[in-house]
């Protein structure tokens, strides 16, 4: 998979996360009319912000519209929770949280598409199943010389499973069908 192809996917992951939580919305919104009006309100902010850019007193409106806003979005909060519903309810909820699935960390790639290319290369290495069976508890670094067996032993203790966390992420893949180190 090339970065490219994996932006892509985050592009449509982040598009489908978007979408859920649109639609989370509209569905807070039919069944509690009192969120909607809320929300209408909280829409039409950016609005109000370009007349007050307009207006001989920018700065006051400016600080009318954050106060409005900040009540209203604690107004939304207290509502949502005496429904019982989490506020974060209608918030969109992206597979990586370090780049809400954009694909880019501040300037550079994510480490969630370089994994997901890396995750790729290995299943598509054709070595994914042959690895199964091989773990740090039983390598072997035997190998013989001129008859004779040379054996090299070692120890690790603590193996990082990045990959069997990325596998189960990234490509839906059960991660128990892979070794635990």
């Amino acid at each position: 998979m090339t970065a490219s192809e994996a932006m892509q996917k985050k592009s449509a992951l982040r598009e489908k996360a978007l979408n859920e939580a649109l639609q989370r919305t509209a569905a807070l919104d039919e069944k509690y009319p009192d969120i909607a009006e809320i929300d209408k309100e909280l829409s039409a902010v950016s609005s109000r912000i370009i007349a007050a850019m307009r207006s001989e007193n920018c700065e006051a409106e400016m600080n009318k519209i954050k106060e409005r806003n900040l009540c209203l979005q604690e107004e939304r909060r207290q509502k949502l929770l005496s429904y019982g519903i989490p506020e974060d309810y209608d918030t969109p909820v992206f597979s990586c949280p370090v780049c809400g699935d954009t694909g880019y960390d501040g300037k550079t790639f994510c480490s969630c598409v370089i994994k997901m290319c890396a995750v790729d290369a290995y299943l598509s290495s054709g070595l994914g199943k042959a690895l199964l069976d091989q773990t740090f508890e039983n390598c072997s670094l035997s190998f013989s010389l001129n008859n004779k067996t040379y054996t090299k032993s070692f120890e690790f203790k603590q193996i990082p499973t990045i990959l069997n966390c990325t596998v189960t992420v990234e490509t839906g893949l059960d991660a128990s069908a892979y070794p635990q180190y």
